[in-house]
């Protein structure tokens, strides 16, 4: 069953059982209204995790050979493999997630259940949090996370769960932000992004036009300045940006996709709020919310033309993105918020999932 026909079953399981969850509570006294979005945003989170559970270990292209990375580091292989330290902390994750077996049978149980079991920790109300888990795993980046990139995933799980955190319990937001680093190193750059999204608009213009030259101007001399190599992790990152460059550009398609689910999420709360005419009546936080999402979005558009790293960029600051624009609609809008929003992910997916060989070739479920 390929991913498309798998994503049909979903939402027809998901609306087929929220209508009458939603009828039930509208018609009987005995129970609460669940509206139609919520019972379809706890459904689908359910659904698509039993999907997940269940999905082939040959879907997704980095998926096997993360399966086979994590069998040797249980069979104490660790020299077939020039690792970083940031897979031990994911391996040691999921090992004792598959609780030291490393059984490929319940490899994306454990994959599915370690980056679930961080979303739902998330601090949050629980029909928010269900609201932004639903956006997150109905999108090209929850699916990709959840299915190919395993230590992005765990990492953007992490990286979301410090921001929720902020500045109510900032132990919390220390913790989880230093282990999003750990679990892979590329949240470094989403700190730094989300760092630099937060000077104010003068500051940021400057930055991003200074950032946007620096990157251009090194890439087309293809030489790294020496300064940079001074500079930990800048000058690595100019030189993943070098080599990324030299790839074949063939997945332009996912990128453009990738970027126009970062788009429409950020348009989305924009207009919903815009329409609502609840900009005034907002508060300050929701304001502030609102203007990062933005910021991060616009952070995306040059990124995304560079081959391979564009759609990895955006992997990443996606679920920032969703966070601050669902959280950033004023509370009586933001049911309707979510529903435009998984309404424009399924449409990307779809099309990921028809347009993309690779995908509308490769079995979700191996049944």
């Amino acid at each position: 069953m390929v991913l498309s026909t798998a994503l049909v079953i979903l939402l027809l399981t998901c609306t087929g059982l929220a209508l009458p969850v939603a009828s039930i509570g509208s018609r009987s006294g005995c129970f609460r209204r669940v509206p139609f979005e919520t019972a379809f945003a706890y459904l689908s989170i359910a659904t698509l995790y039993v999907f997940l559970c269940l999905h082939s270990n040959d879907f997704g292209t980095d998926g096997p050979a993360y399966l086979r990375v994590l069998q040797a580091y249980c069979e104490k292989q660790y020299n077939l493999f020039n690792l970083k330290s940031s897979w031990y902390f994911d391996l040691s994750i999921l090992y004792f997630a598959t609780f030291g077996t490393c059984s490929a049978a319940i490899f994306p149980l454990a994959w599915a259940t370690v980056v679930l079991a961080v979303l739902l920790a998330i601090d949050a109300k629980w029909t928010d949090k269900a609201y932004f888990i639903s956006a997150l795993l109905l999108s090209i980046v929850g699916i990709e996370c959840l299915t190919n990139a395993l230590r992005q995933g765990i990492s953007t799980a992490l990286l979301i769960l410090s921001v929720s955190y902020y500045p109510r319990r900032k132990w919390v937001c220390l913790t989880a932000g230093v282990a999003c680093i750990f679990a892979h190193e590329s949240a470094v750059l989403m700190l730094a992004a989300l760092c630099l999204c937060m000077l104010p608009i003068r500051l940021y213009v400057i930055s991003m036009s200074v950032l946007i030259v620096w990157v251009l101007t090194s890439l087309s001399s293809n030489v790294e300045l020496a300064s940079l190599q001074q500079v930990p992790g800048i000058g690595s990152f100019f030189y993943e940006l070098s080599k990324y460059m030299s790839h074949d550009p063939v997945e332009f398609w996912v990128r453009a996709l990738a970027l126009t689910t970062v788009l429409s999420t950020c348009a989305t709360a924009l207009v919903v709020t815009f329409v609502a005419k609840g900009a005034g009546s907002q508060r300050d936080s929701q304001n502030v919310k609102q203007l990062l999402s933005l910021k991060l979005a616009l952070c995306c558009i040059p990124l995304s033309f560079v081959p391979y790293f564009g759609y990895r960029f955006a992997y990443g600051i996606y679920p920032l993105i969703l966070w601050f624009s669902l959280f950033s609609v004023p509370m009586h809008k933001r049911r309707t918020a979510y529903a435009m929003i998984v309404g424009a992910n399924i449409v990307v997916l779809f099309l990921w999932a028809l347009g993309s060989s690779r995908m509308s070739s490769q079995l979700f479920f191996s049944i």
